[in-house]
């Protein structure tokens, strides 16, 4: 997926409406984490004419390649039991509420609606986003602004993917199709997924992950634990803290990303049934016109028919 002037038009409509010409936040895009490329000025965007996304093909964008490898640190109470994810299911959609600030403090609320498709083949089940809404903690001027943020949302409103299983534990999150966007949902999902120990496990369980970062430019290893706090049947209540380091292709930027949240999670689904967490990404630019600093993503996941 190659950077274009919708990848950046969140971070340009910004800073904008901030009156600043700050550079890319530090979440990930779908077309390429740690991009060097700058917010475009407010006359930049005006004149942006590219199409939106969903006219552009693309190829796929994947999120956990490579399964984690896992050690168990305590099994918790016994008689412990094994978990594991449905082959196939989907147990009901998702509403996402994702709150990005970027350094600049201008930030940006998607609340959006994951539906949860048939599986293709192969895969344990698809998804794709069917509702976009956009607010910002600002007003946006009528004109170039709100154009990008328009196409923004169609970059969004055009997202298809699956999730793949590997032994039942752990998942790959694939964005197939639609816009390319900031941050990629392919990636959210991943960084609230919990991946399962092998070794049957009981309540106040403890182990942890290390996850290989090989996506959207970027090369590094996030490194995650997890507790489990609540077993009910097939539903799962998990904390999870982890920390990655990780480095831009081509020296661009160096960064890390810190994830904490509390998980519910119903085994039908591999993905995420409720969230509430953060995630921090802070980048260390060695471009001049790339912003570095914190960006902070507040996420909350709900279920929903």
């Amino acid at each position: 997926m190659k950077q274009g002037p919708l990848v950046v038009a969140l971070v340009a409509a910004l800073a904008a409406c901030n009156g600043s010409q700050g550079g890319s936040s530090g979440a990930p895009s779908a077309s390429a984490a740690g991009s060097t490329a700058a917010a475009p000025s407010a006359s930049t965007v005006a004149s942006a004419t590219a199409p939106v996304a969903s006219t552009r093909p693309k190829p796929a964008l994947v999120f956990g390649a490579t399964a984690p490898s896992l050690e168990l640190n305590a099994p918790g109470a016994a008689p412990g039991r094994a978990l594991r994810y449905a082959a196939t299911g989907a147990a009901g959609g998702r509403a996402l509420a994702i709150t990005v600030t970027p350094p600049n403090k201008v930030s940006m609320t998607m609340k959006l609606g994951l539906a949860l498709d048939a599986p293709e083949a192969g895969a344990a089940l698809g998804f794709h986003i069917d509702h976009v809404d956009l607010a910002m903690n600002r007003d946006v001027p009528e004109g170039a602004q709100k154009t990008m943020l328009g196409r923004f949302e169609k970059d969004f409103s055009t997202v298809v993917g699956r999730v793949d299983l590997a032994e039942g534990r752990s998942a790959r999150f694939t964005q197939t199709g639609g816009g390319a966007t900031t941050p990629p949902i392919p990636w959210v999902l991943l960084m609230l997924h919990v991946p399962l120990p092998e070794a049957p496990v009981g309540k106040g369980a403890k182990w942890h992950a290390t996850q290989p970062i090989e996506a959207s430019g970027r090369k590094g290893t996030q490194k995650t634990s997890y507790e489990l706090v609540a077993l009910d049947g097939d539903r799962i209540e998990v904390e999870l803290h982890g920390e990655g380091e990780w480095k831009a292709v081509g020296g661009r930027a160096t960064g890390t990303t810190k994830v904490d949240a509390t998980v519910t999670i119903d085994l039908a689904s591999p993905i995420t049934q409720k969230a509430g967490g953060r995630i921090v990404e802070n980048v260390e630019s060695t471009q001049q016109m790339m912003a570095s600093g914190d960006t902070t993503l507040d996420v909350e996941i709900s279920p929903r028919p």
